[in-house]
């Protein structure tokens, strides 16, 4: 398959009520959240400690088949400005290999400023868990990565911008 860059075409070609999966690429890990256009809902998955191509791949393809996802969505890291990076080419160059090798297509989300949502999210709940394990006599939190909840707001920001975009 291949990305697409109009976003009905993309809606076509994932259907109604498509189940989806959204990706945080970075160099080390990759963010993975579930999402559906018909719930309007995003949710953190896994995060996937890269390796090799070939591992990474058959760890999404094994998310792919796990929820039935029928497209991709993955963050594009563009600057401030909107312009592109050279990190913007990796992830592009990443993405078109990831929707041919999974045969999806995929869409290419915005991702500015979703490390600092994700950062912030991820600080509430820890908060919140530290709270609650002080009250229960319990230990500390340990701090996690936030490249799932990345996904998830990037997921999120597509499901919103679909909905309001198309009338869903």
């Amino acid at each position: 398959m291949a990305i697409h860059h109009a976003l009905r075409s993309f809606l076509s070609a994932i259907g109604p009520q498509a189940s989806l999966l959204a990706l945080d690429i970075s160099k080390k890990r990759i963010g993975v959240a579930t999402g559906s256009l018909a719930h309007n809902l995003a949710s953190p998955l896994a995060i996937i400690e890269r390796r090799k191509m070939a591992a990474d791949l058959d760890q999404l393809r094994q998310f792919v088949q796990a929820h039935e996802a029928t497209g991709l969505i993955i963050g594009l890291p563009l600057l401030a400005s909107g312009e592109f990076s050279r990190q913007t080419q990796s992830v592009r160059d990443l993405a078109d290999l990831i929707s041919t090798s999974l045969d999806l297509p995929a869409w290419l989300q915005d991702e500015s400023f979703t490390s600092d949502a994700a950062g912030q999210e991820s600080f509430a709940s820890q908060v919140r868990t530290s709270r609650q394990r002080k009250r229960s006599g319990g230990g500390q939190p340990v701090a996690k990565f936030n490249d799932d909840i990345a996904a998830a707001i990037i997921m999120q920001d597509f499901l919103t911008a679909a909905r309001h975009n198309t009338n869903l």
